[in-house]
């Protein structure tokens, strides 16, 4: 995919930023973090490192699909397809959720 100038500004701040990927439906949003993931992947980061967070249960499947898509098309980074159901990308609600399961006794749950 060829990526107009903003998404390739958001591809580019990849190392020890945070990226917020906002625009309207049909705009690209899923296809530039799908490689900025990949681009995060290649540099040595691991997937557990990261946090990738959407609204929509169908925009996270979407955006896992893509990824294990193009993980399994790359031999060096295709160790990381059996992680992607836990990792963090995903809604914010259920991120969230885990959050509260894991550190609840801190809030007093």
């Amino acid at each position: 995919m060829d990526f107009n100038k903003d998404q390739q500004e958001a591809l580019k701040l990849i190392k020890d930023k945070n990226v917020l990927v906002s625009a309207g439906a049909g705009s690209g949003k899923t296809a530039v973090l799908t490689e900025k993931i990949y681009r995060l992947l290649k540099q040595g980061y691991n997937l557990d490192e990261l946090l990738v967070v959407t609204f929509s249960n169908k925009a996270a499947y979407e955006m896992k699909s893509r990824v294990r898509d193009k993980l399994e098309k790359d031999k060096e980074l295709s160790k990381y397809v059996t992680q992607l159901e836990t990792s963090d990308i995903t809604t914010f609600d259920a991120y969230y959720l885990k959050i509260v399961k894991k550190y609840g006794y801190l809030l007093g749950y």
